[in-house]
């Protein structure tokens, strides 16, 4: 159990604000001079993961591929840094919401303008989804980065209307190697046919995703969310989409 205020590098952590199954994320302070002082975000590998190659590597790649993409609606990394055998990243922390909360809340007797901003929200995710499917090398040919885990959790809405999109963990680019072979990766509610059946992807299987999140935030209902993954995935692969209109008749035929 980690105990508060904890020094990682020249951060302080502060508090822990969620668990993943690579890596834990925590508030943390950075101080300088003269009273300079500045809340951030630090996502530090598990403990019990900085002895496997394989999840170092992946871990040290989403570092170093986020240094690559400057766009507002990504969220950057300010480091990638090591202190003694444990890595972490620091991001800046961002006042506002995950999506997930967004499609949590009740339906608004506004439609109009609750679709609006579902709409909005999207638009924004595309915008920075497709600046980093433009990612080229330093020989410019195009990387073809794909995100591989777009879903509610990693679109966040910040206080001033922006949209980041978050966590590149399991993102890859062309011709990198798989780091367990065979494992599939993300979150199955929001993974495109192709990706369940572990072919090869490129950035359509993000865009797939995003048209999931676009339908759940409009009809504040989970698309593929069953008793179980296995359950999800099938429906994924067998079952016909239900049209947005026909669960909400506030949303419009086009």
């Amino acid at each position: 159990m980690e105990s508060y205020p904890a020094q990682l590098g020249r951060y302080q952590l502060i508090g822990q604000l969620a668990t993943g199954g690579m890596a834990e994320i925590h508030l943390a302070r950075l101080a300088g001079e003269a009273g300079f002082e500045k809340t951030v975000v630090v996502k530090r590998l598990l403990p019990e993961l900085v002895s496997s190659p394989a999840y170092v590597a992946m871990f040290l790649d989403e570092g170093k591929l986020v240094s690559r993409l400057d766009h507002p609606n990504i969220c950057e990394v300010h480091e990638l840094g090591r202190d003694g055998a444990e890595y972490f990243l620091a991001m800046p922390y961002l006042d506002g919401i995950p999506v997930t909360e967004l499609i949590s809340r009740p339906r608004d007797p506004d439609r109009i303008s609750e679709l609006r901003v579902a709409a909005g929200v999207i638009v924004q995710a595309c915008a920075g989804l497709h600046h980093a499917h433009e990612l080229r090398d330093a020989d410019g040919s195009p990387a073809g980065l794909v995100h591989r885990d777009i879903s509610p959790s990693n679109l966040f809405v910040t206080s001033a209307g922006v949209v980041k999109v978050l966590d590149f963990g399991v993102a890859k680019v062309r011709g990198a190697a798989e780091t367990e072979a065979g494992t599939i990766k993300g979150k199955t509610q929001y993974m495109a046919p192709e990706q369940l059946l572990g072919e090869t992807l490129d950035r359509r299987c993000d865009v797939f995703a995003l048209g999931i999140v676009l339908y759940e935030l409009a009809t504040h209902q989970r698309l593929f969310k069953r008793a179980s993954d296995n359950l999800s995935a099938r429906a994924i692969l067998e079952d016909a989409i239900p049209r947005a209109d026909e669960a909400d008749p506030a949303i419009p035929a086009a």
